[in-house]
C-alpha cells in the first residue's frame, strides 16, 4: 500500500513531468528552434536561442549601459574573444549598440548601450 506522502511525491513528480513536457511542446514557438529533451533522473529541456532572439535579449538588457562582462554573464557565454568578434562587434557595426567611450574602445570602463536603431531588430 502506498502511503500518503508517497502519493504526494508521485503526484508532484507527474506534475513536474507534465510542466516540462508542456515547455518542450511549445518551446519552438518561443524562438523557432527545436528544444532537446534530456531524460535522466530529472527531465531537462535545452531550448536553444536563435541569433535573432539572443540579439534582441542583449539589446533589451543594454537599455542601460553595460560592460562586456555583464552582457556575457547575462547571456551565459564564456568565450570572451568569440563574444567580442561574433556577437558584440556585429551589433556595433549594425548601429544597434554603441560604445559609451568611442574614443577608447579598449577602456576597462567601456560600456555598451542600445541605440535608437534597435527598432531594426524588433520590427517583424
Amino acid at each position: 500500500m502506498i502511503s500518503r506522502s508517497e502519493k504526494r511525491t508521485i503526484r508532484e513528480h507527474n506534475e513536474s513531468i507534465h510542466t516540462n513536457l508542456g515547455l518542450f511542446k511549445y518551446s519552438s514557438l518561443y524562438d523557432g528552434a527545436q528544444a532537446e529533451l534530456i531524460e535522466g533522473d530529472i527531465f531537462k529541456i535545452n531550448v536553444p536561442l536563435t541569433p535573432e532572439v539572443r540579439n534582441r535579449n542583449i539589446l533589451e538588457f543594454c537599455s542601460q549601459p553595460r560592460s562586456m562582462t555583464e552582457i556575457m554573464t547575462y547571456t551565459g557565454l564564456k568565450d570572451r574573444e568569440h563574444f567580442r568578434t561574433e556577437i558584440l562587434k556585429p551589433l556595433i557595426d549594425q548601429g544597434l549598440l554603441q560604445l559609451t567611450q568611442p574614443g577608447k574602445p579598449a577602456s576597462r570602463l567601456q560600456r555598451y548601450v542600445t541605440t535608437e536603431n534597435r527598432k531594426k531588430v524588433d520590427s517583424p
